[in-house]
């Protein structure tokens, strides 16, 4: 009986260091990943930069670069699509638009 016990607890073991090495490979990225700072202003340099005539239609876009920050803010990234998805219909193109908008 005693032999069952010291198998349970050393499986019991094994499976709670293995959580905890998931949960650090899952917590470590999130925890080290920078913050997002697109901002208007970078959205419309990159934009002039890449050849484009800015006006009110590609500032309304990027207007929604600088909305929260972090990956794992999701009124963020929905604010950088939009951003990217206004663009897009202004005919920019698609390299262009994710640079603009997810400028970091």
């Amino acid at each position: 009986m005693i032999g069952i016990i010291d198998m349970s607890r050393l499986g019991m073991r094994r499976v709670a260091v293995a959580a905890a090495v998931v949960m650090a490979g899952v917590a470590l990225p999130i925890a080290t990943a920078g913050t997002a700072s697109a901002s208007p202003s970078r959205c419309v340099i990159s934009l002039k930069n890449d050849g484009y005539n800015v006006g009110t239609n590609s500032r309304a876009a990027c207007s929604h670069a600088s909305s929260g920050t972090g990956m794992l803010n999701v009124h963020a990234q929905t604010e950088r699509l939009l951003c990217r998805q206004m663009l897009l219909n202004l005919n920019v193109k698609r390299a262009d638009a994710d640079d603009a908008c997810y400028s970091y």
